[in-house]
């Protein structure tokens, strides 16, 4: 049974906006990424696609608080508690200082996800492999920090 029965006509374009596999394997080449052993057209996940899975789950857990809080599940002093240990004594003092209390969440939330991100690179280097001459090389820091 074929399984992508319903996209007959998407299959032949595909394969020729890809030439057979070819253009992708130049890309995957240029990104160096490492091909996986026994499987010819297969490679290693870039170093990076952990960092933007890391990211995209501390955006979506950080995002839950917030919208705990804006529905009223939340109460204020619950959610200041869950982002204090995210906050420096500069960035607390800075926040009381906004009086809306739903900005000053929103606040809370850039700064949470801004540290748990670059914390995530931290506590987990990523590190590109360069088989050619056996080293491994840590991608800067600074290139993470939005």
């Amino acid at each position: 049974m074929n399984r992508f029965k319903c996209l007959p006509g998407l299959l032949p374009c595909l394969n020729n906006v890809f030439q057979g596999g070819a253009l992708f394997e130049e890309l995957a080449d240029e990104l160096g990424l490492i091909r996986k052993p026994g499987e010819p057209m297969a490679w290693q996940r870039h170093p990076l696609a952990f960092l933007v899975e890391a990211a995209d789950d501390i955006c979506y857990h950080v995002m839950d608080v917030e919208d705990g809080f804006k529905a009223g599940f939340l109460a204020y002093e619950e959610l200041h508690l869950l982002h204090k240990p995210w906050l420096t004594a500069e960035q607390s003092r800075k926040a009381e200082e906004i009086k809306d209390v739903q900005r000053r969440a929103e606040y809370f939330r850039a700064v949470t996800v801004s540290t748990m991100v670059v914390a995530s690179y931290a506590a987990f280097p990523i590190v590109q492999n360069t088989r050619a001459h056996g080293t491994r090389v840590a991608l800067p820091a600074r290139s993470l920090i939005f």
